[in-house]
């Protein structure tokens, strides 16, 4: 998904000695979650948001593993600052 994304903030974060990069992109579809109990019910909505990305531990370069969609900038840097490891901002 992130190819299809603008990087808006990356930075680094750590596991023992490795390190790898959390990426935050501006999105134009906010994804449900696919349960309607959610404030969204669930489905998809086309509106600027913001995600997080997280780079392959073992392949730098290759995104394994999405923090989610938020609706504002703020909450998207909240999300990948309390990730365990991360370091700094570029």
């Amino acid at each position: 998904m992130i190819y299809k994304e603008k990087i808006l903030k990356t930075g680094i974060c750590h596991y023992g000695e490795k390190e790898y990069h959390v990426y935050i992109c501006k999105s134009d579809v906010l994804y449900g979650t696919g349960d309607f109990e959610d404030e969204l019910m669930g489905e998809d909505a086309e509106k600027e948001c913001f995600s997080v990305w997280y780079e392959d531990i073992l392949h730098p370069g290759r995104i394994n593993a999405g923090g989610g969609y938020f609706e504002t900038l703020d909450a998207a840097v909240e999300k990948a600052e309390n990730s365990s490891g991360f370091l700094k901002w570029h």
